[in-house]
């Protein structure tokens, strides 16, 4: 079934972890949901394979996502380098969650180098803060990465 019309998922604080988040991967790319427009998998255990599967299938299938809440996911900076790597194709992100991944300044060198190459016009949110007090997951994003999102 290829459900027309598919303008957002949200999957979030749902308890899925790797191989789940690869089923979905696997998903998308199996009905290519053209209008998708808003994805969330926000505090999901799906660590850096389930990250990678993600952002993989979302890269392939060019859906033209807006919104994209890959916080609390624990990604780390290899993950967010593969967030990157599907950021240089989606021109018209307006809003970018990665709070609470273990991102230090790598992480984020990675996320702004491709926030410059694909100069999203329409970006409001780029959030890579805690959410509401630092935790053993927070981002550890010091001067070069802050440095990096600047330029």
């Amino acid at each position: 079934v290829k459900p027309q019309g598919l303008i957002n998922i949200n999957l979030a604080e749902c308890q899925i972890g790797a191989g789940g988040a690869t089923a979905v991967a696997k998903a998308l790319k199996e009905i290519k949901p053209q209008g998708l427009t808003h994805f969330s998998m926000a505090k999901n255990p799906i660590g850096l394979d389930g990250t990678k599967a993600v952002v993989g299938a979302i890269k392939e299938t060019k859906v033209p996502l807006t919104d994209l809440n890959l916080s609390g996911i624990g990604m780390g900076d290899d993950g967010a380098t593969a967030v990157a790597e599907a950021l240089r194709d989606l021109k018209g992100m307006g809003e970018l969650g990665l709070n609470e991944n273990k991102i230090s300044d790598s992480g984020a060198t990675a996320i702004a180098e491709a926030l410059t190459a694909a100069k999203p016009e329409g970006l409001r949110t780029l959030d890579l803060g805690p959410k509401y007090r630092p935790t053993e997951d927070t981002n550890t994003i010091g001067d070069r990465g802050a440095i990096a999102l600047a330029e």
